[in-house]
């Protein structure tokens, strides 16, 4: 429409399939000289949500979707972390993600290309506290 896309007007095409993934960050020590089997969990917290957003460009015409995949890299080249909207990831309160790495596959037809986002949960942290 001529109107200049920013990251805030971005939308993934279609509905894109997103997986989550999330571990608990456990130390296990092991006892010397025990005769107890096993070793001691220390739990110390827990690790950052991995994503995985992938999906289908599909052209409205056999034409190569060249403007939709250069947003789409556009997003995944940003050098900062993103704030997204979606159902799912704000109900694990994930607001923020930053974005690892993105492939785009071969894909069959040349109106169509595949995209695989892999990212990371983000939040504000205050890194510098003032006394």
């Amino acid at each position: 429409n001529g109107k200049e896309t920013t990251l805030d007007d971005f939308k993934f095409p279609l509905d894109p399939i997103i997986s989550l993934a999330s571990k608990n960050i456990i130390t296990r020590r092991y006892v010397n000289k025990t005769k107890t089997r096993g070793s001691i969990k220390e739990r110390w917290s827990q690790d950052d949500w991995e994503i995985t957003i992938s999906g289908v460009i599909i052209a409205a015409k056999e034409v190569y979707p060249k403007a939709t995949l250069k947003a789409l890299r556009d997003f995944c080249d940003a050098p900062k972390s993103v704030d997204v909207i979606c159902d799912l990831l704000n109900e694990m309160d994930i607001y923020r993600i930053s974005i690892e790495s993105v492939d785009f596959p071969f894909t069959k037809g040349i109106g169509n290309q595949a995209f695989v986002i892999k990212a990371y949960s983000d939040g504000d942290y205050d890194l510098l506290i003032k006394n």
